[in-house]
């Protein structure tokens, strides 16, 4: 019904290390739009069925009249697919005319709702898929995104627990919901669920970043940067687990290697075609140098 994937994305910059009036921090999420250090999570879109008989490849041939639910329901997966959110909630609008219990378009109605921004309704349409099918993790996964987008992270939190009641094997449910406890402040148990998200899934690199994002809120800064030195190790393209490595040296004093490490990371975001975090990290150089 839901396909989970990830992204990493440079956060906007709000903080100013003290000290040294200028220098600016960065940390990375699953979305963006939030405060530096701010994780945040990605929807999960919704898979679409291959049809399997000539007869389900004529579905698509049928007037409006005759097609069910289910036509409808893949009609709207295929929207989805080709990015036509509005054409897939029309789709999913209409089955759900047709059956009202058809808890998937629901739940594919609320992604395609997140992915426009629309939040509550998204919030709304997972409330109706928990109703009709209260063991689907994935809508209270889903559900806690929407919440985390809406800064409601006491309520995320809630969702990815039960998410994780529900499938304790998942490695996102613990990421997530570590990052939402960066956003309460609650680092150290942050740090517990990104622990437990790498040992479900050693090679994420953005999960040692972000733990070494919590590490370094408790001053664990030689820990932090273990995690940091795991992430770019993992994929040595990294920039912004190189640049939060640089903060991480900054504070043991090391400047020599701190400016290493935003050397390293303005070079990647400008390859990259990131002109802010480019600007950044070359104003933490500067900084540092003078």
């Amino acid at each position: 019904m839901y396909r989970i994937y990830k992204t990493v994305t440079l956060l906007s910059i709000a903080a100013v290390l003290a000290g040294v009036p200028g220098i600016v921090q960065a940390e990375t999420a699953r979305i963006a739009q939030s405060e530096a250090e701010s994780p945040a999570e990605v929807e999960s879109p919704a898979e679409v069925e291959s049809p399997e008989s000539e007869e389900e490849r004529r579905e698509g041939e049928k007037p409006d009249s005759e097609l069910s639910a289910n036509d409808l329901y893949r009609q709207g997966l295929e929207k989805f697919e080709a990015q036509d959110f509005e054409g897939a909630i029309e789709h999913f609008d209409r089955a759900i005319e047709i059956d009202p219990e058809l808890a998937p378009a629901y739940g594919n109605r609320g992604i395609a709702r997140s992915q426009l921004k629309d939040f509550k309704g998204a919030i709304e349409d997972y409330d109706r898929v928990i109703r009709l099918a209260p063991d689907d993790e994935k809508a209270y996964y889903n559900r806690g995104i929407a919440y985390a987008a809406l800064q409601d992270f006491k309520s995320a939190v809630q969702d990815y627990t039960k998410s994780i009641e529900l499938q304790p094997e998942d490695a996102d449910s613990y990421y997530n919901r570590g990052n939402a406890q960066v956003q309460l402040e609650k680092y150290e148990e942050a740090v517990e669920d990104y622990t437990r998200a790498i040992e479900l899934d050693p090679e994420d690199s953005g999960i040692y970043n972000n733990r070494g994002a919590a590490l370094r809120r408790l001053e664990k800064y030689e820990d932090a940067i273990a995690d940091y030195d795991k992430a770019v190790e993992l994929n040595d393209e990294y920039a912004e687990a190189f640049f939060n490595r640089g903060i991480a040296h900054y504070y043991l004093k090391d400047v020599e290697q701190a400016v290493s490490d935003f050397k390293k990371a303005a070079d990647l975001f400008q390859a990259q075609g990131n002109t802010k975090g480019h600007e950044q990290a070359m104003r933490n150089v500067n900084v540092l140098q003078q």
